[in-house]
């Protein structure tokens, strides 16, 4: 009786779940991520491959896209477009198929190695096998809101070809030209990319050099490929033109162009540029604005474009330009400044208070005001200590100056007061100038005015005047 009982229910269970035989076994809960993380088809075994959907053609791996599981869902998702992950598995677990949801779930993870899927996941179109497909696939839950959906929009194998070549060249590790090669490859480049280009944004916007817009859109660029697991790479590289792969060569160029030491000369040509382009129009500083206003123009013209690090060899050029214009402004205000202190040392023995110094004081004075003059190095730091240094020079000559007044009006004074003391204790007199019937040379005349000034000077120390002028 239970013999004949099994065997109607077995006949029964075949007629109900006809489809059963397309995917007969339990698949194991981890299937489908165990599948998803193979490195490539070649390492499918079967225990992680159960019902054989890799097949060997040509002698390559490939997925059997004719299997039967995989006609038999390709064809319901043709019917229905796209569906969430818990219909699709409800179907199939239902009459006539009767699938357990983990040999479903494990027979979309190798339709999706296969291309033949698309998946979205919170949005993101998922169409290669990675981390966002793994979690997707990973458990019927996680799987439930997911849309699933035939692919309409599988690269051509020239696009293939394409993409496989430059991430070849950017890579430097021989990437075949099949979409699953590519798109883990790309997921492994563009997380690096992501890491060493981050900052190169900031670095070019901090040198005050073009690029770094061009740099912070990169980075957008793969933080967008590796939202989907880099299931749109083929299309990103491989089509006739690609922005993100010129903008990846640009980018590794211009890094490597800056760690190689083009950083520290644009910080070099923009310190010349700035300082230069700031000074005053008149003298040395103006000379020198003048004569390197079409090199500075020529470096800030090619410092502002995104390949600026292509003219390696001219802003080289430029910088020593700079570098030589600037050493001989330096020698020439340094001489300069130097004329000043002297000129200005031969103005003090021109002052009246000047003959009332002893021979030292006067020494001293000159050496004071020659301590102003700069010894500055020939450089652009040379140049600003230079400019920096007019004021203390002017303040040195002023200084001086003002010293020598003041010391000898202090030798004058004291001769007064001398003077005033003697007077006190003379007897006062009529006081005689003789004066030269005939004044025959110089010398004469030179007498006559001294005598008339020391008179003159001691004028106020009389109360009573009485001048007698007397001929010889």
């Amino acid at each position: 009786m239970d013999k004949a009982a099994e065997k109607i229910l077995a006949t029964a269970a075949k007629r109900i779940y006809k489809n059963h035989e397309e995917a007969p076994l339990k698949a194991d809960t981890a299937a489908a991520e165990k599948f998803l993380k193979l490195d490539s088809l070649k390492a499918a075994t079967n225990a992680s491959d159960p019902l054989g959907l890799v097949e060997v053609q040509a002698q390559q791996r490939r997925i059997d896209t004719n299997h039967k599981a995989i006609v038999s869902i390709r064809d319901f998702l043709n019917q229905r477009g796209t569906l969430e992950g818990k219909r699709l598995l409800e179907h199939f677990a239902d009459p006539p198929y009767g699938w357990s949801n983990d040999t479903t779930r494990y027979i979309l993870a190798a339709m999706l190695v296969g291309g033949e899927l698309s998946m979205n996941v919170s949005g993101s179109t998922v169409t290669a096998p990675g981390q966002k497909a793994i979690e997707a696939l990973k458990t019927n839950k996680s799987f439930a809101n997911v849309g699933v959906s035939l692919r309409s929009d599988r690269p051509s194998n020239e696009m293939l070809a394409t993409a496989s070549k430059r991430l070849t060249e950017l890579t430097g590790d021989n990437v075949l030209p099949l979409e699953q090669d590519i798109t883990k490859a790309a997921v492994t480049f563009f997380k690096k990319a992501q890491g060493d280009l981050g900052s190169l944004s900031e670095k070019l916007a901090g040198l005050g050099v073009g690029g770094a817009a061009r740099a912070q859109s990169l980075v957008g660029q793969l933080t967008d490929a590796l939202l989907t697991d880099a299931s749109d790479a083929p299309q990103r590289l491989g089509g006739t033109e690609s922005s993100l792969y010129d903008d990846l060569r640009w980018a590794r160029g211009a890094r490597k162009a800056l760690d190689q030491g083009l950083s520290a000369q644009i910080g070099q040509l923009m310190d010349h540029c700035s300082f230069i382009g700031a000074l005053p129009s008149a003298g040395v500083p103006g000379a020198l604005k003048e004569e390197l206003a079409e090199t500075r123009s020529q470096v800030e013209e090619r410092l502002a474009a995104d390949d600026f690090y292509h003219h390696v060899a001219d802003l080289g050029t430029a910088l020593t330009t700079m570098r030589s214009k600037v050493a001989t402004a330096t020698a020439a205000l340094t001489a300069q400044q130097r004329q000043r202190i002297e000129d200005a040392a031969a103005d003090l023995a021109r002052l009246s208070e000047w003959g009332e110094l002893t021979q030292e004081e006067q020494t001293n004075v000159v050496a004071d005001l020659e301590m102003a003059s700069l010894v500055a190095s020939a450089d652009l730091a040379g140049l600003k200590a230079l400019l920096n240094h007019e004021y203390a020079i002017n303040e040195a000559i002023n200084q001086a100056k003002k010293a020598v007044v003041v010391a000898g009006e202090a030798v004058r004074q004291k001769r007064r007061e001398k003077q005033v003391e003697a007077v006190k204790d003379a007897q006062r007199g009529p006081r005689a100038v003789r004066i030269p019937a005939v004044i025959k040379d110089l010398s004469d005349l030179d007498r006559l005015i001294a005598d008339l000034q020391q008179l003159r000077n001691q004028m106020p120390l009389y109360t009573q005047l009485e001048l007698k002028i007397t001929q010889d």
